[in-house]
């Protein structure tokens, strides 16, 4: 029961001093960017950024998406008020450029439980160039009980690598590592996991390597940190 904010600054690179401050709004002053990925310089050198927000009305996690320029000018922003899933709404773990032209978010869903929100799947959304919704995937891998904790990174090859956490169900404390490969269109051309298990809130960050291949590392939380 706490409201959470998010300052984003712009550094001279020379000085290192601040040299403006955006104070992200928000509908009900709660908003955050998702540290794994949730920043995304694009092609026509702006930045897209994606995260979640607290509908207090209905006590639920709300995805947002927005867009920048350099000076830190908010283009466009979306906080996708109507859509929901079963059980509560969607966090956006991290963005990209789809190849199509507009943006892809790599979504978990949220699911609101007791006093906790947990996530229980993982979904591919597609945006156009202003930031509207044109699709809503749901990434058909059942290793995906339990999603997020990672981000999305295009593929020299025009496809998608997603890295994730995944869970034999939303309650147990070990995880596997998760690393897929998608197409815009959340068709998984493969995926892989770890066959150990490691302790909860691991967090994945997967590049692109040539060829079509990549290679992902994974921060793990040990029980005593």
């Amino acid at each position: 029961n706490f409201l959470r904010n998010c300052q984003i600054f712009k550094i001279n690179v020379n000085t290192k001093e601040i040299v403006k401050q955006l104070d992200m709004p928000s509908p009900f002053g709660d908003i955050v960017i998702t540290a794994a990925g949730g920043a995304w310089v694009t092609s026509d050198d702006h930045i897209i950024l994606t995260g979640e927000w607290t509908d207090i009305n209905w006590s639920i996690r709300r995805a947002f998406a927005a867009k920048l320029n350099k000076n830190l000018d908010i283009i466009w922003i979306n906080y996708f008020n109507n859509i929901q899933a079963t059980g509560g709404g969607f966090i956006g773990q991290g963005v990209t450029e789809s190849t199509s032209g507009g943006y892809l978010i790599y979504m978990s869903q949220a699911y609101e439980y007791t006093d906790s929100t947990i996530e229980i799947g993982t979904h591919l959304w597609q945006l156009d160039t202003s930031g509207n919704l044109i699709s809503n995937n749901a990434l058909p891998d059942t290793l995906l009980l339990n999603g997020g904790y990672g981000n999305i990174t295009p593929t020299d090859d025009g496809n998608f690598f997603v890295s994730s956490k995944a869970k034999s169900n939303a309650f147990t404390m070990y995880e596997k590592y998760l690393l897929y490969k998608i197409d815009e269109d959340a068709n998984v051309i493969w995926s892989t996991s770890t066959d150990s298990l490691g302790w909860d809130r691991q967090v994945g960050y997967s590049t692109s390597l040539p060829g079509g291949g990549g290679a992902v590392m994974w921060l793990n939380e040990t029980p005593d940190s």
